[in-house]
């Protein structure tokens, strides 16, 4: 049984969108989105997350 094509374009679509963004999980328990690498492995503080 083979997979349709545009079941394995989704998941194509959507593992390339995931590979680009980082998910910050705060101690609050909030969680913050990211495009691209994180600068630190280090989360923002909570003045950092306001300012933006």
């Amino acid at each position: 049984m083979r997979p349709q094509p545009s079941a394995l374009l989704a998941l194509l679509l959507s593992a390339l969108l995931l590979a680009g963004c980082t998910v910050n999980t705060y101690p609050d328990g909030s969680r913050d989105t990211e495009w691209g690498a994180p600068e630190s492995d280090e989360p923002p503080t909570r003045q950092e997350r306001q300012a933006f």
